[in-house]
């Protein structure tokens, strides 16, 4: 049975080769709807783009997808799962924390957060900034705009790469290119210094709230939704 079905899906896979504008419409909706409903297969779709459509058409497809995706997610966030996320978190200090970082450093803490390739997982991240903080909408689209490019092309070159529907499936690319390993280590160093950076303005915030609470501050709650 295995068998059977990785042997329909390079029939599929080879037939999606040949009909371009089939494959770019079938890898937007994929993507659209796994980073919407926060299915954990973003990476394998921007892959497949990139194997199917390759660097150029592959990556304006994902991008856009991408970016549709995140304002989608948002907007659930904002306005469907609010109230019952802020009941949720209400007494946790470090959701807190984070609404307050991202309420005072706005679209730039988006950006940050969203070019890492392993980073914050993108509907996690949609939601979260959509339902606890006050941020803009117009502030959300353009710090994800400006910062999934790396995310996403990261995905679509390594499927890029891959010169057969064999080396798809079993996920063997070809990774002789200085393109590949520079557009890694970028992506490996951004993981990093982000989660750092992250994890330092999270820390922050949780003191300036802590000390407000000791001195019983009102203005604690100023910034916070």
């Amino acid at each position: 049975m295995i068998f059977d079905a990785l042997e329909n899906a390079e029939e599929y896979l080879t037939w999606a080769q040949e009909h371009e504008l089939y494959s770019a419409v079938l890898t937007f909706t994929a993507l659209v709807v796994v980073n919407t409903f926060c299915i954990p297969l973003a990476g394998v779709v921007m892959t497949s783009a990139g194997f199917l459509l390759k660097e150029i058409k592959g990556f304006i497809v994902m991008y856009f997808a991408y970016n549709i995706a995140a304002w989608v997610g948002f907007s659930i966030g904002r306005f469907v799962l609010r109230k019952f996320v802020q009941r949720w978190t209400s007494s946790m200090l470090i959701m807190k924390a984070l609404s307050n970082a991202v309420q005072k450093r706005g679209w730039k803490l988006v950006f940050l957060l969203q070019l890492p390739p392993t980073g914050v997982p993108s509907p996690l991240l949609n939601y979260c900034v959509g339902s606890i903080t006050k941020l803009p909408f117009p502030e959300y689209v353009w710090g994800t705009a400006v910062g999934s490019p790396l995310h996403v092309f990261c995905y679509v070159y390594l499927g890029s790469l891959l010169s057969s529907v064999e080396d798809l499936i079993n996920g063997k690319a070809h990774t002789h290119s200085s393109v590949y390993y520079v557009s890694n280590a970028i992506g490996v160093f951004m993981s990093v210094f982000v989660t750092i950076y992250a994890i330092q303005i999270t820390r922050k915030e949780v003191e300036i709230i802590r000390q407000a609470q000791r001195k019983d501050d009102p203005v604690v709650n100023e910034t916070l939704v």
